[in-house]
Formats: C-alpha cells, structure tokens, sequence
C-alpha cells in the first residue's frame, strides 16, 4: 500500500500547459493537475488583488475540502510525514486503498458544512537538537493530519510567496544551503564577518494564538476558512499552535514574517537578518554592531511574545578559531572562503532522527532515507581529507542504534557529493541574485 498509494496512476505526472487554461475546479485531469491550476489561481489573485482575490478566497475552503486536494495530503503524508499513529492507533500503512476515498469523502463533507471537528491528540516527547531538554510533539489521527495538510496545501501559495526574501525554513524550495548561500554573500559584499545567531524559545508552544490569527485574518480575509484553521490547530488557550501538524509550521512563518521580518527590515535596513524558522541570524561588521543588534532583536522578539533563548544566542567571528555554529554546521573562513564543518549539534540531531527511526516498522528502509537527506543537507562540509572519519562516526552510531545494516558507504558518499554540487549551485544562485 505505502507505495501504491504514492505512485497510484497519474497523479505525480506533472500538470501540462492546457491544464492551466481550466477553470480550478473542473473536473479534469490529474488531482495534481488540480492543484496545479489552484497554484496558478493562487499566483494571479495576488497580482491582480482586489476581486480576483475575493473570488479565490470565497473558494478557499471548498478547495480545502475537495477530494483531489485531501488525496493529494493523503499521498505527500504517505510519502513522507510522520509514520507516528495518533491517539487511534492506526496508520497509513492500516488503511487499504478501497478505504482512502471513503474517507476522505467523509471529511470533504464534514469540512463543508462546519461540522468537521477534529479528535484528541497524542503527546510524544523528543530530545531537542541541541541536547538540552526535550520537545513536545502532537500526534493527530491519520484524517486530521490530513485535512491539516490539505490545509497547508491550500493557503500556502497564498501565503508563502508573500514572505521576506531572507526567511528559509518550512517554506517549498527553500533550503538551509540557500540560507547559508546568502549569508557568505552577504558578508562576503558587505564584510559582515562577525554573526550573531539566536533561536526563539519554544516557538511553537510560544505562537500567541490569538494575535496569529489576527494576522491570518489580515493577509487571508475569509471568515470560514479562519474558523476552520481555528478548529485545526485545536483550543490551546491564548498561546500555542501543536507542532507535529502539517499546518503549523506556515502558521508560524506567517507570524514571525509579519511581525518580526518585515519590521526589522524596516526598521534596521543596516543589519541583514536571515531566519531559519526559528533560528535567527544576524549579520554584522563588528562587536559592538552585532551587541547593539542583539538588544534591538531581543526586544523585538519579546514584543511579539517569541522570546529569544539566552542558552542559544551566540556571537561569532567566523575568521576566529571558533568561528560561528549555525544550522548543523560549524563555519569559519579561512584563506578568503567560507568552510564548513559537521557540529556536534548536527550530529546530535541526526542520532535523535535515527533513534524515532529505530521504533517503526521497515526501519532500514526510513534509517536509509534519512541518511540521504542528511548528507545532502550537509554537502557544504564535504571534504576527501575528513571523509573518512566522518563515515567513522556514522557507523559508530548507527551501531549503537542496532542499525548498521542501514550503512551503504558508498551511497552515502554519492549523496554527499551532490549535496557539494547543490551548495556550489546555490552560491552561484546567490550572486546573482543579490548582485
């Protein structure tokens, strides 16, 4: 089932040029070739605002609720979300492909008439990245997850395309190499060596729910598809949106974008700020700049109710012996360039994934898939002269994780260098694109 359902007749087959003459809601074509077109909707109502908006908004929640966009959120989920069950103990894996459409009908109608409520969660708790703490996860049934990303499907190009140009992290096509490509840039042109870097306090849980929605109202003004996102993200009181569901991570873009990325690039065009979701970057000439910098910022974030964490604001200099850690790595530059070193926090981070990986079902299979994405990910720090001790340490701990027969050293070191490729192609993108 996992794979027929991700590759179940044409609905990866990419959207041709007549499927965007249609009308969004036709029924035509591939579901992908559905929301392809609500995309393309997407893209000329925020161009053209004004009516054109208004249209695609009143149709927001029908498209929330349609069959085509659930079973696209049934299929991406499937592919890669969480294989966790919630609170009913049931998975994608439980569900047999005569039984999807039903569902997904069931909910279609529930989310149309406003009598879609979703059940109760499942809390699971995960070391944090860093090694200090732990992180709580909420864990929805298998139909909630999936009205949340059918969610997430619809009212991110809406959304996302609105969002600062330096805001990487839960955004499609954005990545932390980008991020990273941009900020060498940056300071490469400006000589902004000295970074400080900051993470907020539990964003998540932090999100002031009512002010969140506020902003939501203003962006995306349609009062069913509020109701419904409110219903989605559950009662949690006034602060809090559950990470874990599909939807929060752009909820939470579309908070901090608002009201910190647009403010501070107002208000301090001077000092570049990059976020990573939660992670904070800013980019500065000296001490004394990246200290008064780090007040305002601290401030700022304060104001919003998104507090900084004092344990994880550090300023660096990255032509120091230590240089600066941000986003899994550990950067200095040396002879001019910007090298890049696996941290401890990255390695940390890996092992935590790993060990989540060692629960579930096919484990060698998730244990493979995660090793791919992360020596891709970590194509900046790929170096001949370290490989080796590098491949040393991963197989020490997949075999503390009784996971060693996920090691293909060889695959491994394939997905390495194309992450080298990608860094290199994405500092090239960067000078381009900030000139």
């Amino acid at each position: 089932m996992y794979e027929s359902l991700s590759r179940r007749g044409d609905s990866l087959k990419p959207a041709g040029p007549r499927a965007r003459q249609k009308l969004v809601d036709d029924h035509i074509g591939s579901r992908l070739d559905f929301l392809r077109r609500h995309e393309e909707a997407a893209r000329l109502a925020l161009t053209e605002g004004g009516n054109v908006l208004a249209e695609t908004l009143k149709r927001l929640r029908s498209r929330i609720a349609d069959t085509r966009m659930l079973r696209l959120a049934w299929d991406k989920l499937c592919s890669h979300g969480g294989p966790s069950p919630g609170t009913d103990g049931l998975t994608y894996l439980d569900f047999e492909e005569i039984e999807v459409w039903p569902l997904l009908r069931l909910a279609s109608s529930a989310i149309s008439d406003g009598s879609y409520r979703p059940g109760p969660v499942r809390e699971v708790r995960i070391p944090k990245s860093h090694g200090d703490g732990q992180r709580r996860l909420e864990i929805a049934s298998v139909v909630d997850r999936v009205v949340a990303k059918s969610a997430q499907l619809a009212l991110s190009p809406l959304l996302d395309p609105t969002f600062a140009e330096l805001s990487f992290g839960f955004r499609p096509g954005r990545t932390r190499n980008q991020a990273m490509a941009r900020a060498e840039h940056i300071a490469r042109q400006q000589g902004r060596w000295v970074w400080l870097r900051a993470d907020i306090l539990d964003a998540f849980d932090a999100v002031p729910t009512k002010r969140m929605l506020d902003v939501l109202r203003k962006r995306l003004p349609a009062t069913d598809v509020q109701e419904l996102i409110q219903k989605i993200i559950g009662s949690r009181g006034r602060r809090g949106i559950p990470q874990g569901n599909p939807l929060s991570p752009l909820l939470l873009n579309l908070y901090l974008d608002h009201l910190l990325d647009r403010r501070w690039k107002k208000q301090q065009p001077h000092v570049q700020l990059i976020r990573y979701a939660d992670d904070l970057l800013l980019l500065c000439r000296d001490a004394t700049e990246a200290l008064a910098a780090g007040n305002t910022l601290a401030k700022r974030t304060r104001e919003i109710g998104m507090p900084l964490s004092e344990q994880k604001t550090r300023m660096g200099h990255l032509e120091s012996s230590e240089g600066v850690e941000w986003l899994g790595y550990q950067l200095r530059r040396e002879d001019g360039d910007l090298t890049a070193q696996i941290s401890e926090t990255g390695w940390r981070n890996l092992r935590n994934h790993l060990e989540q990986a060692y629960w579930f079902a096919a484990t060698p299979i998730l244990a493979q898939r995660i090793l791919d994405g992360w020596f891709v990910q970590q194509g900046p720090a790929y170096d001949p002269r370290t490989k080796n001790d590098v491949l040393d340490r991963l197989r020490g701990i997949l075999s503390d994780l009784y996971l060693l027969e996920a090691l293909d050293t060889k695959r491994v070191t394939t997905m390495w260098r194309r992450g080298r490729e990608q860094w290199h192609q994405e500092r090239q993108r960067a000078v381009k694109a900030l000139g």
